[in-house]
C-alpha cells in the first residue's frame, strides 16, 4: 500500500503529459453524441464526465447539427470486372423497371480439331443458362432474344452499364427462348441457319483453341423482354454453373451427334442496365436535386439509386478548432417494412460509402483506406441497421484537409445484385432517424 500514492501520481502525470501529443487522444470516453435532424438546439455543448477526467481534458457533446439526405440516380458502373451477372426485365412497384442485358463470349469445352462430318444437318441448337437466384412473378412471361455480337470483347478495357450497342451486333435475330423455374434455366433455341452454317462450315482448326473460336465468332448479345406481368430477374454465376451451347446434329454417316461449347469462368462478358422509374414512387417521391432533404432515401441496384448524405452544420465546428475526433459512427436504419412493403430479403447485404473528388469521380472514404475491416457497412439483423466508422473523414474535414464532406451511399456489388432498400433520412422521426454518433475532445 505504501507504493500506491507514487503509482497514482505517476499515472496522473502520464495522463496529463499525453494530452500534449499531436496524436488523436487515446483516452476513450464512454458516451454518445447523437447528431440528428432536429436542428433547433442552440445550447452550448455540455461537459460530460467532468469529474472522471483530468482538468486539462474536457469532453463535449452537441445535438444541434443537421443531417441532410436525398436520393439521386446512380452513375453507370463497370460490369465486366465481376463474378456475378444479371439477366432479365422486372418491374418493382416502388423502384420501377430494370432491364439487364448480357454480352458474352463462348469457350471450347474440349480443345482439339473437330469436324461435323459430311453434309451435317442440325436437329437443334440450344443455349441453356442456369441461374442461381430469381426475383419476379410466380409464373413469369418472358422472352429472351439472342444476336451475334461482332466486336472483340476485351479484358483490358472497362465496359460500363450504359454502353451503346448500336452498330456492335448483327440485328438479325438468331433465336428466342424462355425461362423455366422448375429446373432454374433459361433455354434459348437458335434457329438462324446462317449462324448454324457458320459452325458447320468452320475449319476444324477453329475448334483447336478457344482464341481461334472467339476470333471466328466474337460472341452473343442476349436481350430479355417482359411479355406481361412484372417479369423476372435472375442471378448468374458462370464460374460455378457454366451455360452450355449444345449443337445436336446428324450427318451422312451417323445420327444423334452433339458438340458442346460453354459460357464459363474465363469467358469475357459484361452487363448492360436500363432503368425506367418515371411515375414510380422513387421518381415522384424521392429523386430530386437536393434542395430539400428527404424523410426517406431510396437505395437500389443495379446502377439504380444512391443516397447523398450531407452535414451542413459541421462547418461551424472549424471555428472551435482544435477539436480531436475520438470516434464518429454513422448509423443508418431501414424504414419500417410495413411502411415500405420491402422485406429483409430485398436488402443489400452491405452498403458502400464514398466521397466525391474534385474531378467528380467517387473516392474511398479515408477510414476505409486505413482499415477496411473496421469501416463497416454490413447489415446487422440484430440492430436492424447499417453503420460506418468515419472518424478520420470528419477529422480531415475539420482540419481543412478535405473540403467536400458529402457522402455517397450505394449498395455494395452495385453491378452484380438486384436489391432494394429504403432508409430513414435526416428528417425522419426520432426512432429511426439517420444519426451520427461522435465522441470528441476540445483541445
Amino acid at each position: 500500500m505504501k507504493y500506491l500514492p507514487n503509482l497514482l501520481l505517476r499515472t496522473e502525470r502520464f495522463l496529463v503529459s499525453s494530452i500534449h501529443l499531436n496524436n488523436i487522444p487515446f483516452i476513450l470516453l464512454i458516451f454518445t453524441i447523437i447528431v440528428t435532424g432536429t436542428g433547433g438546439c442552440e445550447d452550448k455543448p455540455e461537459i460530460i464526465g467532468r469529474e472522471l477526467i483530468p482538468d486539462s481534458l474536457l469532453a463535449y457533446y452537441n445535438t444541434s447539427e443537421l443531417i441532410h439526405t436525398f436520393t439521386v440516380e446512380s452513375d453507370s458502373v463497370v460490369t465486366n470486372q465481376k463474378y456475378n451477372f444479371l439477366l432479365g426485365q422486372n418491374i418493382h412497384d416502388l423502384f420501377g423497371e430494370t432491364t439487364a442485358r448480357l454480352v458474352t463470349q463462348i469457350n471450347l469445352v474440349e480443345a482439339g480439331s473437330y469436324s461435323y462430318g459430311p453434309d451435317p444437318r442440325h436437329d437443334s441448337v440450344v443455349l441453356t443458362i442456369d441461374f442461381t437466384d430469381y426475383t419476379g412473378d410466380p409464373v413469369p412471361q418472358m422472352n429472351y432474344s439472342i444476336y451475334e455480337f461482332e466486336e472483340e470483347i476485351r479484358t483490358d478495357t472497362s465496359m460500363y452499364s450504359n454502353a451503346v450497342m448500336e452498330g456492335r451486333y448483327n440485328p438479325a435475330l438468331l433465336g428466342t427462348g424462355e425461362i423455366n423455374l422448375n429446373d432454374s434455366t433459361i433455354k434459348i433455341k437458335i434457329e438462324d441457319q446462317n449462324i448454324i452454317n457458320k459452325f458447320f462450315n468452320a475449319p476444324d482448326t477453329v475448334f483447336q483453341y478457344t482464341d481461334y473460336l472467339q476470333d471466328y465468332i466474337k460472341g452473343f448479345y442476349i436481350v430479355p423482354e417482359r411479355i406481361s406481368g412484372n417479369g423476372a430477374m435472375v442471378n448468374l454465376n458462370f464460374s460455378n454453373r457454366p451455360a452450355i451451347l449444345a449443337i445436336y446434329y446428324y450427318n451422312e454417316e451417323e445420327d444423334s451427334l452433339s458438340y458442346f461449347m460453354e459460357i464459363g469462368a474465363t469467358s469475357r462478358k459484361y452487363n448492360l442496365f436500363d432503368r425506367d422509374f418515371e411515375n414510380y414512387p422513387v421518381d415522384t417521391a424521392a429523386l430530386n436535386n437536393g434542395d430539400e432533404p428527404d424523410k426517406l432515401v431510396y437505395i437500389g441496384s443495379p446502377a439504380g439509386m444512391n443516397g447523398i448524405i450531407r452535414f451542413p452544420d459541421l462547418s461551424a465546428w472549424r471555428d472551435s478548432m482544435p477539436v480531436a475526433i475520438n470516434n464518429a459512427r454513422l448509423i443508418i436504419t431501414p424504414a419500417d417494412t410495413i411502411e415500405t412493403g420491402l422485406s429483409v430479403q430485398n436488402y443489400p447485404e452491405s452498403l458502400n460509402l464514398y466521397t466525391r473528388g474534385e474531378d467528380g469521380l467517387k473516392r474511398y472514404v479515408y477510414d476505409y483506406m486505413l482499415n477496411s475491416s473496421t469501416f463497416g457497412g454490413a447489415y446487422n439483423s440484430e440492430t436492424n441497421s447499417y453503420s460506418f466508422n468515419i472518424k478520420v473523414h470528419i477529422q480531415s474535414y475539420l482540419n481543412g484537409d478535405l473540403e467536400n464532406l458529402d457522402l455517397i451511399l450505394e449498395p455494395a456489388s452495385q453491378g452484380e445484385t438486384y436489391k432494394q432498400l429504403i432508409i430513414y433520412g435526416g428528417t425522419a422521426a426520432d426512432t429511426g432517424r439517420m444519426r451520427l454518433e461522435i465522441v470528441y475532445t476540445d483541445m
